[in-house]
């Protein structure tokens, strides 16, 4: 078995990476990181055990947890963008991976149990980034508006220009505002 292994996003030029022999001591385990899910989580199951208001994790859990489908559409859109990236990696590791297979038929450099070890790391990885290409290209037509359905800070502001409106205008004045919004958003939209 090879003792080598790619990095998950080789430049073409990068070499590979050795791995410590059997039987050497493992490399020692970053620290702990902090994570706010749990931590929240923490702290509301303390308060149900203790009975104990938990109203403190109300900002936290609103964070968290708002927006989830923008999110997901956000990140899937990301890995999408990832995968395109990674895509010439792969089809450049697999010609290659290829090439020596058939090097390897004519001098022998590499054992070809070797190769096809390697082969088949590298080919399975580079179909399901393809299929993923093939699948479809972001449906995301408004970044900025999904970035800022994403974006918590502006959903802050958005709700503390809400609570002002209410605040400072008056019930006529609001619902001139309901209804040109209602049209607004009637208009055909370009794209």
């Amino acid at each position: 078995m090879l003792q080598r292994h790619f990095h998950d996003n080789p430049a073409p030029s990068q070499e590979l990476q050795v791995i410590p022999p059997p039987g050497s001591p493992p490399p020692p385990l970053p620290p702990p990181q902090p994570d706010p899910v749990i931590d929240t989580i923490d702290a509301i199951i303390r308060g149900i055990r203790d009975g104990v208001d938990i109203k403190d994790t109300y900002p936290a859990i609103a964070r968290l947890i708002a927006n989830q489908e923008d999110r997901n559409e956000l990140l899937n859109n990301l890995v999408q963008t990832n995968d395109l990236m990674r895509l010439p990696v792969y089809m450049r590791a697999r010609k290659n991976l290829e090439n020596i297979l058939l090097a390897c038929a004519m001098r022998g450099d590499l054992k070809p149990h070797e190769a096809l070890e390697l082969y088949g790391l590298v080919v399975p990885e580079s179909e399901k980034i393809s299929s993923r290409v093939r699948a479809g290209a972001s449906t995301v037509k408004d970044v900025e508006a999904l970035l800022g359905r994403v974006d918590y800070m502006t959903q802050l502001d958005d709700e503390e220009n809400r609570k002002k409106l209410k605040r400072d205008t008056t019930p006529q004045g609001r619902e001139m505002i309901r209804r040109l919004v209602f049209k607004l958003s009637k208009l055909p939209r370009d794209g």
